[in-house]
C-alpha cells in the first residue's frame, strides 16, 4: 500500500532542475532495532525519469512544544535536504478545515 506521508525534494522548495531527487515514504520497515523506512526516490522527467528504493532511516528531529507537551517527529528521512516535515505547512488544508471555507478569522 502506497502511503503519501511525507515526501520531499532535494532541491529548494520551488523551481528546481531535472537533476533534483524526490522523494516519498512507501512503508515502515520492520527491522529489530533499527528505525528505518522503505523510500521511492527518482529524478529525471517523462522517459529520462529514474527510479529507485533504498531503506533509508529516519530523522532524528524531534518539535518540542512545552506548553501542550506534545512532540511531533520529522516525517522525512535522515538528511533529508528540506525543512523538517513539522515545519512544512499546507495552506489548502488549513482552508479546508477553517469555519468559514475560507482563509479570514
Amino acid at each position: 500500500m502506497f502511503s503519501t506521508r511525507a515526501s520531499s525534494c532535494s532541491a529548494n522548495w520551488g523551481e528546481h532542475g531535472e537533476s533534483a531527487e524526490h522523494a516519498a515514504y512507501l512503508w515502515a520497515v520492520e527491522t529489530p532495532d533499527v528505525d528505518q523506512d522503505l523510500w521511492l526516490l527518482w529524478t529525471g522527467t517523462g522517459v529520462h525519469r529514474v527510479y529507485r528504493l533504498a531503506t533509508l532511516p529516519v530523522c532524528p528531529a524531534r518539535l518540542r512544544e512545552l506548553a501542550t507537551r506534545t512532540v511531533t517527529p520529522c516525517a522525512y528521512f535522515d538528511h533529508h535536504p528540506a525543512p523538517h516535515s513539522f515545519r512544512v505547512t499546507d495552506p489548502l488544508g488549513d482552508l479546508i478545515t477553517s469555519p468559514t471555507g475560507n482563509d479570514e478569522s
